[in-house]
C-alpha cells in the first residue's frame, strides 16, 4: 500500500515536471512583454502628472504675488475713495472762492491770509509777489482767468486756471483745509 502511494506521487511528480518543461514560454514572454510597456505608460505618465504639476505650483505662485498686489492697490484705491469722499460739494467751492477772492483783491494782507504759511508769498515795494514753481511772480496785475479743470488728491483740491495770453503756462492751485480753503502752492501746467 505504500508502494502505492509512491508510486501515485512519483506519477504525479512526473507529470507535474513534464508539464513544466513543455510549457509554452511565449505565454509569458508576452505577458511580461505587456507588463513592461504599461509600466513604461505609467512612468511617463506619471513624469507627465509631474511636469502638470511644477508648472502649476508655478501658476498658483504667480496668482498669489498678483493677488498680494492687488490687494495692496485695493488698499491705496480705498484709502483714496475715502479721501475723496471727504472732499465735498461745499469744499469745492469754498476752494475756487479763495482762488477767486485772490483774484479780486488789491489788498496784499488780504491777499496773504489765503495762502498757508508754506506758501511762497510775499510784499516788495509795495507790489504782491508768489512764488510759482521756484520764481517769483508778480501777482499785482493777477494773471489767472477762469477754472478750466480740477482733480482731488486725498485731503487736497487741484484747481488749474487758464492764464493771460502773455503766459503759456496754466496755474494749478495745491488747496488744503485749514480751518478754511487755502493756498499751499501755485504749480505751472
Amino acid at each position: 500500500m505504500k508502494s502505492n502511494y509512491i508510486s501515485f506521487g512519483i506519477i504525479i511528480l512526473l507529470i507535474i515536471l513534464t508539464l513544466f518543461i513543455f510549457r509554452d514560454p511565449g505565454e509569458e514572454a508576452i505577458k511580461l512583454e505587456e507588463l513592461q510597456q504599461k509600466n513604461e505608460r505609467l512612468i511617463k505618465k506619471n513624469t507627465s502628472l509631474e511636469d502638470e504639476l511644477s508648472e502649476a505650483d508655478m501658476i498658483i505662485e504667480g496668482l498669489q504675488k498678483e493677488n498680494e498686489e492687488l490687494l495692496e492697490k485695493k488698499s491705496v484705491l480705498q484709502q483714496d475713495i475715502d479721501a475723496v469722499q471727504r472732499v465735498d460739494y461745499q469744499d469745492f467751492t469754498d476752494a475756487v472762492n479763495t482762488v477767486e477772492l485772490l483774484k479780486q483783491t488789491a489788498i496784499h494782507d488780504e491777499a496773504k491770509e489765503l495762502f498757508t504759511t508754506e506758501a511762497g508769498v510775499m510784499e516788495y515795494e509795495g507790489e504782491l509777489f508768489v512764488l510759482v514753481d521756484r520764481e517769483w511772480i508778480n501777482w499785482s496785475e493777477s494773471p489767472v482767468l477762469e477754472l478750466i479743470e480740477f482733480s482731488i488728491e486725498k485731503d487736497k483740491i487741484l484747481l488749474t486756471y487758464n492764464t493771460i495770453r502773455d503766459i503759456r503756462h496754466r496755474y494749478g492751485f495745491v488747496m488744503v483745509s485749514e480751518e478754511e480753503w487755502k493756498i499751499e502752492e501755485i504749480k505751472l501746467h
